[in-house]
């Protein structure tokens, strides 16, 4: 153990003769590098004292979050930057600062040294300002309070249920007026032959009204028998009263004994 310390005290403490040459070897390589770089330092001071003199006066916080702190040191670093549109893609398109304070506190540096002047200034800050509050309408609302986030499941599927109820109905009121204008035209001529997919296609394809189904089927069926109604008021009767006569029974069954003749 002792022979260990002793070999750590002779190494640990050097001679004398070594540290005077440690130290002059030294003094002559400060001595040339200082002769080398003397005309490069010079430049570099001169820009770092610059953009150092614009951004002494903004200084981050300390208690300050993470995300935030980020924030800033990408503001400082566009602060320094040289270039107006790099700096406005950084800070109005990128950054989302939420106080307009914030944003006002660190411009007028950079303003200054880009010597931008005072209307140009009040309209760039203008736009930030309406963009945030673009942004928090987005976010909050007309009444100010922050929107409840619904879930897109439930929506979807109480959508998906409504369409399927709607379609559901129109279906059957198609169905409805379908057999209507079916039995008006046995009841007109029993020998005609109507198609009960045509007569369905006609009335979807008509969404007009009876008028226009009426137009249309003037034209196909025109040797209506004398005496009867105009086609278009029996059409007309017959798709609005369709659902009645269709589900009274007795009134189904009876068809063929009422009278269609008019007075």
């Amino acid at each position: 153990m002792a022979h260990k310390v002793k070999v750590k005290r002779s190494k640990s403490v050097p001679s004398s003769s070594d540290s005077d040459n440690s130290s002059s070897s030294s003094s002559s390589d400060s001595d040339s590098e200082s002769t080398s770089g003397s005309s490069s330092d010079s430049s570099d001071t001169s820009s770092s004292s610059s953009s150092d003199s614009s951004t002494s006066s903004f200084k981050i916080p300390k208690n300050v979050s993470e995300r935030k702190r980020k924030e800033l040191l990408i503001v400082k670093q566009c602060i320094r930057s040289a270039h107006v549109q790099q700096y406005e893609r950084k800070i109005i398109v990128q950054l989302k600062i939420n106080s307009i304070a914030k944003m006002e506190a660190c411009t007028p540096e950079r303003f200054k040294e880009v010597g931008m002047r005072r209307e140009e200034r009040k309209k760039l800050l203008e736009a930030f300002r309406k963009r945030l509050e673009k942004n928090q309408l987005k976010r909050k609302g007309e009444d100010g309070k922050r929107k409840k986030n619904i879930g897109s499941k439930e929506v979807k599927m109480k959508k998906n249920f409504n369409a399927k109820v709607e379609k559901r109905k129109e279906s059957e009121e198609l169905d409805l007026r379908t057999e209507a204008l079916l039995q008006f035209y046995q009841r007109v001529d029993p020998k005609m032959n109507c198609n009960r997919d045509h007569l369905r296609k006609v009335i979807k394809n008509y969404p007009g009204g009876p008028g226009n189904l009426a137009i249309f089927l003037d034209r196909k069926y025109q040797d209506v028998p004398e005496g009867w109604e105009t086609l278009y008021e029996r059409a007309y009767k017959i798709l609005e009263l369709g659902r009645q006569d269709l589900q009274d029974e007795h009134l189904t069954k009876q068809s063929g004994s009422r009278s269609l003749v008019s007075k």
